[in-house]
C-alpha cells in the first residue's frame, strides 16, 4: 500500500508518465482519510480543507503516476425559469443544509439527490430532473459546512472562501 500525505502536483507536470486514475466521489474530496485500491490517503486538516481536484498527482511509482479523477454523480438539476425565483431556490436549499452548485448556465443549479428537496422544488413550480453532473469546489456556491442557527453571532466571510468562520457576539 502506498501512503499519500500530500499532493505532488498536477498531471500537467507529469505528462510523460503512465496515468493510473484514482476515482474519487464528490463527497470524498475533503476527507482526511481515504482508501482507494492500493493507496492510503491521510491528510492533515490543512490539506483536507484544500481537498482533492481532478488532475492532482498523489503518488509516483516507477513510470506510473496516480491521478485524481473526481467522478460525475447523479444530482438534482434545477432549472430556474427566471431570476426572480433564484433567491427563493437558494434560500430553500440552504435552509435544508444541502450543498448547492452552479450548473451549465446562470439559472441552472445542482444539489445532491434528496427526495424532500426534489418535492419542495417541484411544489415551487420548478422544473427539476436527475442527471449525472460534476460537483466540485470550482462550481460550488455553498456547502453544508459550519452552519449555525444561532443568531447571536456572525460570519467573517473571508472573501467568500470556505475558510471563513462563525463567531459569537460577547456582551
Amino acid at each position: 500500500m502506498i501512503l499519500v500525505e500530500e499532493i505532488l502536483g498536477n498531471i500537467k507536470d507529469y505528462e510523460s508518465y503512465n496515468q493510473i486514475k484514482v476515482e474519487i466521489e464528490w463527497y470524498e474530496r475533503h476527507k482526511r482519510i481515504i482508501k482507494k485500491d492500493n493507496l492510503g490517503i491521510k491528510f492533515d486538516d490543512e490539506k483536507a480543507t484544500r481537498g482533492l481536484k481532478s488532475g492532482d498527482v498523489l503518488a509516483i511509482e516507477g513510470d506510473n503516476v496516480y491521478v485524481v479523477e473526481i467522478l460525475p454523480t447523479d444530482a438534482i438539476i434545477i432549472n430556474v425559469p427566471d431570476i426572480s425565483l433564484l433567491a427563493k431556490v437558494c434560500y430553500e436549499i440552504g435552509n435544508k443544509h444541502a450543498p448547492l452548485f452552479h450548473g451549465k448556465s446562470f439559472l441552472e443549479l445542482y444539489t445532491p439527490i434528496e427526495n424532500p428537496i426534489k418535492v419542495l422544488l417541484e411544489k415551487l413550480g420548478l422544473t427539476v430532473s436527475i442527471g449525472a453532473v460534476y460537483l466540485t469546489d470550482e462550481n460550488m456556491i455553498s456547502g453544508a459546512i459550519g452552519h449555525s442557527h444561532s443568531h447571536d453571532g456572525g460570519y467573517d466571510g473571508n472573501n467568500g472562501k470556505l475558510e471563513g468562520s462563525f463567531y459569537e457576539h460577547t456582551h
